[in-house]
C-alpha cells in the first residue's frame, strides 16, 4: 500500500480510545449526517457466514446499553436479510439511529500481527501520534496482502525501552516496540458491505473484524491468554491470544453440525501455532451452540495431539462477562461505538 494512501487512512484514525489502554485505527467510510453527530445512539451489525445480528445501543455514562436486538439466518440475499432484520428491529423500537458499525466475520479476511520497532534519535522528546503513524506506515508498506485492502489497523501492545506501557504518547525513550494487528479484505467485499449500509440509509462509520472486538472484550476482563472459539453450524473461528496480543485468527469450514469431524478441523487450525513457544491453557467459547458436546471433543483433541495443552481449562465467555447467548458479539462491537 502506498504511503499516501496510508496517510489518508491515518488522518481519520482515533488515536487513543477512552476505555481501552491501547488504540485502534479505522478509516472513516463517510461523513456522518448532522443528526448522527448529535446523537449518542448507534446501531451495530454483525455479519457472518450464517447469520446477521443487529443491536440498537444507547451510549450511557459507564458503557453502551442494549435497547433491542434481532438475529436472522442468512437464508436469502445479504441485502434482503439485512433489510428484513432492520425492519424487525424497527418494529421493536421505531426511533432507530442512523449511525452504524458493521462487524464482519469473513473467511477471506487476512490478518497480520507483528512487532514493529522504532528507534528514536530524539529520545528526550515526548512521543507523538506522528511517531505511531510512522510505525504503522512502515508496517503497511512492508506487508504483502496479495492485493487485499487494509481496512483495520490496531496497536495491541507497546514497549518503551524494554518496559511495557499503556499509552506511549507523551512518554520519552529511545526504542519503541509496538504490537500491530492489521486486517485486509478484497475491495469488492468492502464495497459490498458499504453498499448494504447505503441501501439501508445508514451512516456507516466503521467496518471492523469481529474477532478483534471479541478479543478486546476478553482482554478487558483481565485475562491475557486464551484460545477463543466461536462455533457456528458450519464454520468455526479460532483466535489465539498470548500476553494480550492477537497471535493469529483462523477460520475453518466445520461447525456444530458435524461434531465427529470438528475435532480434526480444530487440530489443523491449531497446528499453525505449533512453533509458538508459549500456549494458553484457557479455551473460551462464545456465542456457541452445543458447547458441552464440542467441549468434550476439544478436550479429547487437545490431549491427544498437543502435549502442551493437557491441563487446559474451558469456559463460556458469555457467562463470565454476563452476556446472554449470542450477544457477546454485539456487546463487543458496541465498545467501538463509544469512539464514534
Amino acid at each position: 500500500m502506498a504511503s499516501d494512501e496510508l496517510k489518508q487512512l491515518l488522518r481519520d484514525i482515533i488515536i487513543w480510545r477512552m476505555l481501552l489502554k491501547l488504540p485502534s485505527f479505522f478509516s472513516s467510510k463517510k461523513q456522518p449526517s448532522q443528526e448522527s453527530k448529535t446523537s449518542d445512539d448507534f446501531l451495530v451489525a454483525e455479519i457472518n457466514q450464517e447469520k446477521i445480528s443487529l443491536g440498537f445501543f444507547t451510549d450511557q455514562d459507564t458503557k453502551p446499553a442494549l435497547v433491542a436486538s434481532v438475529t436472522e439466518d442468512r437464508k436469502a440475499d445479504l441485502f434482503v436479510v439485512f433489510n428484513s432484520s432492520l425492519g424487525a428491529l424497527a418494529e421493536k423500537n421505531p426511533n432507530l439511529p442512523n449511525r452504524a458499525i458493521i462487524g464482519i466475520n469473513d473467511p477471506k479476511i487476512e490478518t497480520m500481527t507483528t512487532i514493529a520497532r522504532l528507534n528514536r534519535e530524539k529520545m528526550h522528546e515526548e512521543m507523538t501520534s506522528e511517531d505511531i503513524e510512522r510505525v504503522l506506515t512502515q508496517v503497511g508498506e512492508d506487508y504483502n496482502a496479495h492485493g487485499k485492502q487494509l481496512f483495520f489497523s490496531s496497536v495491541t501492545s507497546a514497549v518503551l525501552d524494554g518496559v511495557r506501557i499503556g499509552n506511549p504518547i507523551g512518554a520519552r525513550g529511545s526504542v519503541l516496540e509496538l504490537g500491530c494487528f492489521n486486517a485486509y479484505l478484497e475491495k469488492e467485499k468492502l464495497d459490498l458491505y458499504e453498499k448494504v449500509a447505503q441501501e439501508a440509509k445508514l451512516d456507516l462509520e466503521k467496518i471492523v473484524p469481529l474477532e478483534y472486538c471479541i478479543v478486546r472484550a476478553f482482554l478487558d476482563s483481565g485475562t491475557k491468554d486464551g484460545i477463543l472459539l466461536r462455533i457456528l453450524k458450519d464454520f468455526t473461528t479460532l483466535s489465539f491470544v498470548e500476553e494480550s496480543n492477537i497471535v493469529g485468527v483462523k477460520t475453518f469450514s466445520l461447525g456444530s453440525s458435524e461434531p465427529d469431524f470438528w475435532g480434526e478441523g480444530l487440530k489443523i487450525a491449531l497446528q499453525d501455532f505449533s512453533q509458538h513457544p508459549r500456549w494458553p491453557t484457557l479455551v473460551s467459547f462464545y456465542d456457541t451452540e452445543n458447547q458441552a458436546v464440542l467441549e468434550k471433543v476439544a478436550k479429547e483433541t487437545l490431549e491427544k495431539n498437543f502435549a502442551n495443552l493437557k491441563e487446559v481449562r474451558f469456559e463460556n465467555l458469555n457467562t463470565r462477562l454476563g452476556f446472554a447467548q449470542f450477544e457477546a458479539s454485539l456487546y463487543a462491537l458496541s465498545v467501538e461505538g463509544e469512539t464514534l
